[in-house]
């Protein structure tokens, strides 16, 4: 809904989304064939798990790549077969100055320290992008860093959308002696959708 109401959503647009638990987001743009392609960046062994997870949409082999130098995605994403390209982490810069129409984070930003928060809009402001992003407006980390949602590298964006997000306001515990119990956040979570 948030996405069609700007635009964002089509078969001309590669889209990317980082940190995506559990495929999420990839899953239901690919189901819905949103985009023309889709780039998960990821930490590898949550990659491995999310392979799992869209090889069970259907996605055939030829559909899919992993990307690991700049000319690799760039070819990837010429290939028209290919609708999901797959990145390590690690291997994140190769985005740069990529195309990439839009940027998506759902509660990943609020699991990285600052400077890798800073190092992500950097390379989607290279791109000249859109970002939809949605994290708590408030985190302590574990090493008592504190994420501030508004202290992100906005700068250089215009702002279309910046309000409470309604759809995000719990998680689940699947560690519970209650398996899959729902919890609420301890903090607000927020989301904006911006142009770079």
């Amino acid at each position: 809904m948030y996405l069609e109401r700007f635009g964002l959503l089509g078969k001309d647009k590669i889209a990317c989304v980082i940190g995506d638990g559990q495929a999420n987001f990839v899953s239901l743009a690919l189901k819905a064939d949103s985009f023309k392609k889709v780039i998960s960046i990821n930490l590898t062994e949550v990659l491995l798990s999310d392979l799992d997870m869209v090889e069970r949409l259907g996605l055939e082999k030829g559909e899919l790549g992993l990307a690991k130098t700049q000319l690799e995605l760039l070819t990837m994403l010429s290939q028209p077969n290919i609708r999901l390209v797959m990145i390590r982490a690690a291997d994140a810069g190769v985005i740069r100055d990529a195309g990439i129409d839009l940027f998506v984070n759902i509660v990943s930003f609020q699991e990285m320290n600052t400077e890798l928060v800073g190092r992500y809009f950097d390379l989607i402001k290279s791109n000249s992008s859109w970002l939809y992003c949605c994290n708590r407006e408030h985190k302590e980390l574990y090493g008592g860093e504190i994420l501030e949602f508004y202290s992100y590298p906005w700068e250089g964006s215009v702002i279309e959308l910046d309000e409470i997000c309604p759809w995000h306001e719990y998680f689940y515990d699947f560690k519970s002696v209650s398996l899959f119990r729902r919890l609420k956040y301890d903090g607000a979570i927020r989301h904006r959708i911006v142009k770079f």
